[in-house]
C-alpha cells in the first residue's frame, strides 16, 4: 500500500521580562508501506524559565509521549509479510472458495497473521529536569541540574490456533528509568574588545535501572480468549533487572581574543560501573584553535568573503557501551542448574578485573566561510580517528568451560571528511528560498585484532555474522562470501567462482573471498526549503554509496537446492 504520515502541531509561548514559558503538542499517525505496520503518537512539551532577582532563577523543561505500534514480522523471518512475499508460490490462495482465511503452511498466510493475530508495542517516555542558577560573584555562576528520563514498553503478541495449532501468546513488560544531576561552576570574564575568558568546572552523575518481566504460553481453549493466563501450558516466566552507573569530573578552559583568535581545552575524568575493579576510571582531553580571518584587516569588509574561518581540534573520548556486568563473574539458576532435582548455580561467566574504557583519539581540520552577502555558507571539515582498545567478546577454548569473554583488545581507523554547503537563491521581503547539499566520505580500516581466530592466511579476524568478518587491513565487517557466475547456457549447470576466480560446478565455504563492504563511502543529502509570508514548504532526500547490501531471502528463493515448497525468481 501507499504508506503515509499526518502530523498535527500545535504549541504556544510567551513571558514576561522575567518569566517566559513554551508549551506545544503534538500528534501523529503513520500508516507503512506493508500492511499491517502503523504506528500513532501523542507528545507534548512545557518550558518554563523564571528570573527571580539579580542572584537567582530557575527553570524546568517537561516532556510525555505516547505511542502505540501495530507491528508486522522482521524480515528473514516466515511470519515476516516481505519475506513471506516472495518465498510464497504463486497459485496458493489465501482463502478457500467460502472466503475463510487458510494456514498455507511454512511459509505463512500473512493477510491471515495481519487480519488475526496481535503483535503490538506500547511506549510511554518521559523526560524532564529542573535548574538553578545562582550568581555568587560577578561573573561566577553555579547551576545545578537534576533529571530523569523513564521509558516503560509494554509489547502483546496472541497467535490464533487457525496459524499456531492450540494458540500462544506473550507479554512483555520493561520499564527503564534514568536520573542524572550535573553542578558546574563557572567563571566568565569579559575584557571588551570582543575578548573573553570563561572557566567551568563540574560534577555529574547518571544511573538507570532497569527491570523486564516476561510470560509466555500455549495451549488456548478459544480464540477469543487473549491473554497468556488463559494458555494450558506456560512455557515462559523470566524475570531481569540490571543497573549501571556513570560518575565524571571535568573541566574546561575558553578564551576569545580580540574576536578573531579562539582556544579551549577541555580534561574530564569518567568513572563507569561497567568495568573492572581495577580500571573503573579514564581520563580524557581535548584541545581546539580557531582562527577567524575575516576580522582580519586584509578581509575585513571584503564584499565577497563575508566570513571566513579555521578551525583545529584533537582529543581524546571514551565508549563504555557494552553489557552491564560484562567484567564480573557471574552465576545463573533456573532450570538448567537444578542438581538431581535441587535448585543449583552455574557459573556462565568468566571474569575481567582489567576491563577499561575503549578509547578514541581524534584529529579535526575544518574550514568555514560565508560568500557573497551571506547567500552561500560553506563547511568542510576532515577527521582522523584511531579508536584502540576495542571492546570485543574474544573466542576461549573450549576447555575453559566459556565461550568467550570481554577485553580490550583490536585498534580501527576512521577518516573521513564532511561538507555541507547552502545557498540562498530568493531573499527579500516577502519569498525566501534556500537549497542545500551536504555529503560525507569515510574511509574505515581495521587495525589490529586478537589472534584467537585466524583465517586460512594467517590473518586475525573477528565473525560478525554468518556472512561477515573483520580482518586486519580492511574495513570492519566486509562480506566474505562465495562468489556466483550463474547458469552455463552449454551445460545448464549453475556455476560459482573459486578463489581464484576459476568457475567451478561444486559450492565450497573454502572459495568465499572479501565481496564489499557494508560501510557506505559516500552518505549525503540534498534539501531545498521555499517561504512565502507566513507559509512555508520543504523537502528533503538522502542518499548513500559504495556499500553492499545482503538480501539473505534470496539464497532460497535463488537456490535449487534449497528446500522445496519456496517460490524461484524469474532469475532461476
Amino acid at each position: 500500500q501507499t504508506g503515509r504520515s499526518n502530523s498535527i502541531n500545535l504549541s504556544a509561548s510567551g513571558g514576561t521580562a522575567k518569566t517566559n514559558y513554551y508549551i506545544g503538542g503534538s500528534y501523529l499517525n503513520e500508516s507503512g508501506f506493508t500492511i499491517g505496520n502503523e504506528s500513532e503518537r501523542l507528545s507534548g512539551r512545557l518550558n518554563l524559565n523564571h528570573v527571580a532577582n539579580d542572584w537567582f532563577s530557575f527553570g524546568t523543561n517537561l516532556s510525555v509521549s505516547n505511542i502505540n505500534m501495530d507491528r508486522i514480522g522482521a524480515e528473514n523471518n516466515t511470519f515476516a509479510p516481505l519475506t513471506s512475499a516472495y518465498l510464497q508460490l504463486p497459485y496458493v490462495l489465501p482463502r478457500d472458495a467460502s472466503g475463510n482465511l487458510l494456514n498455507t503452511g511454512f511459509v505463512q498466510n500473512v493477510i491471515a497473521i495481519e487480519q488475526l493475530n496481535t503483535n503490538y508495542l506500547g511506549t510511554r517516555r518521559t523526560t524532564g529536569n529542573v535548574f538553578a542558577d545562582f550568581k555568587l560573584l560577578p561573573g561566577l555562576v553555579f547551576r545545578t541540574d537534576w533529571g530523569m528520563d523513564e521509558i516503560a514498553n509494554t509489547e502483546k503478541r496472541r497467535n490464533v490456533n487457525l496459524l499456531t495449532p492450540g494458540g500462544s501468546a506473550g507479554r512483555d513488560i520493561n520499564n527503564d528509568y534514568k536520573w542524572l544531576t550535573t553542578n558546574t561552576l563557572t567563571y566568565d570574564k569579559d575584557y571588551g574588545t570582543n575578548s573573553r575568558f570563561s572557566l567551568l568546572g563540574g560534577y555529574s552523575f547518571e544511573t538507570s535501572r532497569f527491570l523486564g518481566v516476561y510470560v509466555a504460553g500455549n495451549g488456548f481453549a478459544s480464540d477469543g480468549l487473549p491473554n497468556v493466563n488463559s494458555a494450558s501450558t506456560p512455557t515462559l516466566t523470566d524475570e531481569q533487572v540490571s543497573q549501571w552507573a556513570l560518575e565524571s569530573q571535568f573541566a574546561r578552559a575558553s578564551t576569545n581574543i580580540n574576536g578573531k583568535y579562539i582556544a579551549e581545552a577541555t580534561i574530564r575524568r569518567d568513572g563507569s560501573s561497567r568495568f573492572g575493579a581495577n580500571q573503573r576510571y579514564g581520563v580524557f582531553w581535548a584541545v581546539s584553535g580557531g582562527w577567524i580571518l575575516s576580522e582580519e584587516g586584509f578581509l575585513k569588509n571584503n564584499e565577497v568573503v563575508n566570513f571566513l574561518k579555521l578551525t583545529a581540534s584533537y582529543g581524546t573520548a571514551g565508549n563504555d557501551r557494552i553489557g552491564n556486568f560484562s567484567s564480573l563473574a557471574l552465576y545463573g539458576g533456573g532450570l538448567l542448574s537444578d542438581y538431581a532435582g535441587a535448585a543449583g548455580l552455574r557459573p556462565i561467566q568468566t571474569p575481567n578485573p582489567d576491563l577499561t574504557w575503549e578509547t578514541t583519539a581524534q584529529l579535526d581540520l575544518g574550514i568555514s566561510t560565508q560568500l557573497f552577502k551571506n547567500r552561500i555558507s560553506l563547511d568542510v571539515n576532515w577527521y582522523d580517528k584511531i579508536t584502540s582498545g576495542l571492546l570485543l567478546n574474544v573466542p576461549l577454548p573450549f576447555t575453559s568451560g566459556f565461550a568467550s569473554y570481554s577485553r580490550n583488545v583490536g585498534k580501527m581507523q576512521n577518516t573521513g571528511i564532511d561538507v555541507d554547503l547552502k545557498t540562498t537563491i530568493i531573499r527579500n521581503d516577502n519569498l525566501n528560498w534556500n537549497i542545500g547539499l551536504n555529503f560525507g566520505y569515510l574511509k574505515n580500516k581495521v587495525l589490529e585484532l586478537p589472534d584467537a581466530a585466524v583465517d586460512a592466511d594467517g590473518n586475525p579476524f573477528v565473525q560478525g555474522s554468518a556472512n561477515q568478518r573483520a580482518v586486519v587491513g580492511r574495513s570492519l565487517n566486509e562480506f566474505y562470501m562465495v562468489r556466483h557466475k550463474g547458469v552455463n547456457p552449454q551445460t545448464g549447470d549453475f556455476e560459482w567462482l573459486d578463489k581464484d576466480g576459476n568457475p567451478t560446478t561444486t559450492y565450497s565455504a573454502n572459495n568465499r573471498v572479501f565481496v564489499g563492504s557494508a560501510i557506505p563511502k559516500l552518505v549525503g543529502g540534498i534539501s531545498t526549503s521555499l517561504d512565502y509570508k507566513n507559509f512555508d514548504i520543504s523537502a528533503l532526500f538522502n542518499f548513500t554509496y559504495g556499500n553492499k547490501v545482503l538480501i539473505d531471502g534470496l539464497r532460497f528463493m535463488e537456490n535449487l537446492n534449497a528446500a522445496a515448497g519456496f517460490n524461484k525468481s524469474t532469475t532461476v
